[in-house]
This record gives C-alpha cells, sequence and structure tokens, in this order.
C-alpha cells in the first residue's frame, strides 16, 4: 500500500498548508500595501532615500513620528502666539495681512534652516518685534520673503484622505468573505494609526525644495543685516550680540553646511521657542500615543468577537508588536542624547530598519502560528494535538449567522472614526500653526499686488 493511504488510514495525513491557508504574499498584501502608500503620502523634502527612510521611521516607531509632528504643529502654534504678544494682531496697511503671520512665516522658515543647531529663538522675535514694530516700509522685505516661502509650501489632504477610504473599504469588505482565524486580516488593524499621522502630515505640509526656502532666507538675512547698522557694523549689547551670531548662522547658503537639518530625522521634542532646549512634558508624549494606542485596542477587541474563550497565537501579536515600538521609542530618546548630530540620523534609520523587520515578520508569522500547529499536530480532525488551544481555524465571522460580521465592521467604525475624531482634534488645537504657511490664494493675489505697486512706486 502506498505510503500516503497508509498515513491516511492511521489518521496521520496532515492537510497541506497551503490548501488550507493562502500563502503569506496573498494574506498580507492587501492589508498591509495602503499602509505603506499612505506613509509614502507623509509630506518630505524630496529624495527617494529620504521618502524610504521615513516609511521606516513610522512602521518602526509610529509613537516618536506621532510626537515628532504634534511638536512641530505645537513649535509652530507657539510661534504665532509671541509674535500676536508685541504685534497686537496689527494688521499692515492694505488692512488684509496680520502682521503676525509674516513674522510667524518667516520665523518658521528659520526653523526649517536651523533645526536644532539654532541657539535662540527669541533673537529672531526680538527681531521681528524691532522691524515688526515699524512703519509698512521697513516691513516690506519680511513680506516679500513671507511669500516667497509661503509659495514654495506644499499641502495636499486629498491623495491621503483618498488611500484612507480605500484602506478602511477594504478592511470592511472583509466581513461579507469567508476566512479562516489564521488568514484575517486583523493584524492589519495594528497599523490604522497610520490614517490620522498621514492626514495631519498632508495637512501640515512641506517645502518643494528645502534648496529654495535656504536660498530665501538667506537673501532676508542680508536684507535685515544691511537695513540693521548695529548688526552691520558689529556694535551691540548681549542682546544683539546674541542676535547677531544666531542671525549670521543662516547666512551660508551652501546647502551641504544645512544637510542633516534640512534632510536628517530632526528631533523636534528637544526645542522651545520660549526658553533653553527642553523635552516635551509626558503628557504630550502620552497625546502622541494615542493612535498606537488605539490601533491595539480595536485588535483585541477584533480577538475578543472572533474567539472570545479561546487561545490562539493572535492574542500574542498585540503585546509583541506594542513592545517593539515602545522599544523603538526608548532607543530613538537614547540616541538622541547620546549619538553626536552628524550621525545620529545613520543609528535612528539603522535601528528603525531592524525594528521594522521584526514587525512586519511578528505581523506575517504570529497569525499562522496557529494553523501551523494544528496542521503539526492534529491529521484530519484528529491526533494527540487536535484538542490544542493554539490550534483553532474556524470560520469565525459565519459560524453564528452573520452576527460576528456586524460586530467586526462596528468595531472598524469605531476604530476610524476615533482616528479620525483624533486627527480633527489635533487640528483644532493647533490651527494657528496651521495657519501659519497656509494663507489664502485671494491673500497671496493682493499681497503680491500691492508689494509691485508699492515697489514701482517707490522706483519712481
Amino acid at each position: 500500500m502506498p505510503a500516503t493511504q497508509v498515513a491516511v488510514a492511521n489518521g496521520l495525513h496532515h492537510e497541506p498548508l497551503a490548501h488550507s491557508c493562502p500563502n503569506v504574499v496573498t494574506r498580507v498584501t492587501p492589508f498591509i500595501a495602503p499602509i505603506c502608500l499612505i506613509l509614502t503620502l507623509i509630506e518630505i523634502p524630496l529624495g527617494p532615500w529620504i521618502r524610504i527612510s521615513t516609511v521606516f521611521h513610522a512602521l518602526a516607531d509610529p509613537i516618536d513620528f506621532s510626537w515628532c509632528l504634534i511638536h512641530k504643529l505645537a513649535a509652530w502654534t507657539e510661534c504665532y502666539n509671541l509674535t500676536t504678544e508685541f504685534v497686537g494682531r496689527g494688521r499692515l496697511a492694505d488692512d488684509r495681512s496680520p502682521r503676525a503671520r509674516v513674522i510667524a512665516t518667516i520665523i518658521v522658515g528659520f526653523e526649517e534652516i536651523a533645526g536644532p543647531r539654532q541657539s535662540s529663538h527669541q533673537s529672531f522675535l526680538e527681531a521681528a518685534e524691532q522691524y515688526g514694530a515699524n512703519d509698512a516700509k521697513s516691513f516690506v522685505l519680511w513680506r516679500l520673503i513671507a511669500l516667497e516661502l509661503v509659495d514654495y509650501w506644499k499641502h495636499d489632504v486629498s491623495t491621503a484622505l483618498l488611500f484612507t477610504v480605500f484602506y478602511m473599504l477594504q478592511l470592511l469588505g472583509v466581513a461579507t468573505t469567508e476566512f479562516e482565524f489564521c488568514c484575517t486580516p486583523f493584524a492589519a488593524v495594528l497599523l490604522s494609526w497610520a490614517v490620522p499621522l498621514a492626514l495631519l502630515s498632508g495637512r501640515m505640509g512641506a517645502f518643494r525644495s528645502p534648496r529654495a526656502c535656504l536660498d530665501a532666507m538667506s537673501r532676508f538675512v542680508e536684507g535685515v543685516s544691511a537695513e540693521d547698522a548695529t548688526v552691520k557694523h558689529g556694535i551691540a549689547d548681549n542682546g544683539m550680540g546674541r542676535r547677531r551670531r544666531d542671525i549670521e548662522r543662516v547666512r551660508s547658503r551652501k546647502y551641504a553646511e544645512h544637510h542633516p537639518s534640512l534632510d536628517g530625522y530632526r528631533p523636534w521634542k528637544a526645542r522651545s521657542f520660549n526658553g533653553p532646549p527642553q523635552s516635551t512634558i509626558l503628557s504630550a508624549a502620552f497625546i502622541a500615543a494615542l493612535p498606537v494606542i488605539l490601533s491595539i485596542a480595536t485588535f483585541v477587541s477584533l480577538l475578543w468577537i472572533a474567539e472570545p474563550d479561546k487561545t490562539t497565537y493572535q492574542w500574542f501579536l498585540a503585546p509583541v508588536i506594542l513592545g517593539l515600538w515602545v522599544l523603538s521609542t526608548l532607543l530613538s530618546q537614547g540616541l538622541y542624547c547620546r549619538i553626536n548630530k552628524k550621525y545620529q540620523w545613520h543609528a535612528i534609520i539603522a535601528k528603525d530598519m531592524v525594528i521594522t523587520t521584526m514587525v512586519v515578520l511578528a505581523i506575517i508569522f504570529l497569525p499562522t502560528a496557529g494553523r501551523m500547529n494544528e496542521t503539526n499536530c492534529s491529521g484530519i480532525g484528529s491526533g494527540v494535538c487536535a484538542d490544542s488551544e493554539f490550534g483553532i481555524t474556524e470560520d469565525i465571522l459565519h459560524k453564528h449567522g452573520g452576527a460576528d460580521r456586524l460586530e467586526y465592521a462596528s468595531v472598524l467604525a469605531l476604530c476610524f472614526g476615533a482616528q479620525l475624531c483624533f486627527y480633527a482634534a489635533v487640528v483644532r488645537k493647533y490651527r494657528a500653526g496651521l495657519m501659519v504657511m497656509q494663507w489664502p490664494e485671494e491673500t497671496r493675489r493682493l499681497e503680491h499686488t500691492q508689494l509691485e505697486t508699492s515697489t514701482a512706486a517707490r522706483a519712481s
């Protein structure tokens, strides 16, 4: 008798894994691919390696990634609030553009250039107070450079929103199909934090060309230095001397000198406009971790709906992934403090590649472990391990007449609704910072027209 028939007769024949569960690529690609596409839409300086490194950092350290975005918005908002203190929301002669927005736009330009190497943002606020309080004639340079920076700025939420809708519909559509527990898309829910972060990044935007920003800010520094006799001749008190040193740091137009600040990973959390560098309080870190917490909670809820009385290997996926992300955040903070800024970005990217590989392998293989255990232990519904608690691979969404499908769709809808509410709450809280770099098109046209008119009048 052939060996196969003997094995079947003895109840030892194992059904091939490929027949009982789709292969890894078929199972993972439909749910992970939209996440990768969403992450590639994050607004960052152009460059393939920069974009790839951003995707790696987002997958390996979503808590720190979210923390950076939120703190950047908080810095912009603080910048705008500080300018309004001495501008008093005064407007230019045209009664259209607030001075605070113009000054804050210039300071954000310095933020993009100087990065963590800048010693004092207060020095630029002092310069803004001196020139911003003067008449419109001395404020023309500020308006020209601010408009130029705004024209270089790009922001787009529509594309990220389109991929978000596609990702949501794809997961909700799974409720209409049959699949076994080892083939569930539950692991893809662990990456749902990418939805609010991609939308937030698209809402914030980025410069189309960092080199153009550097050139514009260098011309601004030259113009300010030419107008400021104190800076020009080097006669200054302590405050003016500090301002002169900070401004002269941005005088060079050599892109290579500013490359780490423009293209590298920038620890926004280590800086403050209002004083010396300091870490953001723990409450900000908790707020940044909310999208990840929502993703983990949704994943656990789906597992509870599917098998409330059974233990499967998927239960181990949530603590493993969460532990890797927390470890990655702690390592990132340690690298910020211990590694020289010149090598900081490379060290973080190396760490991100290792953590990302571990996360992807966990998402791929842990959900399959239950099926592999059953295949190896149980034969065709029998065997010494047929009742193993790790061998549950039932049709989870259809065994109760469709009730589980409704619960599945409801939990997913609550998850995405909560993620979108998080995005809306952040945008509302920091709307002043978002307003700095996003001027309405009508305001831009009026500013350009009036500046051209005033320039022509002075020339004549």
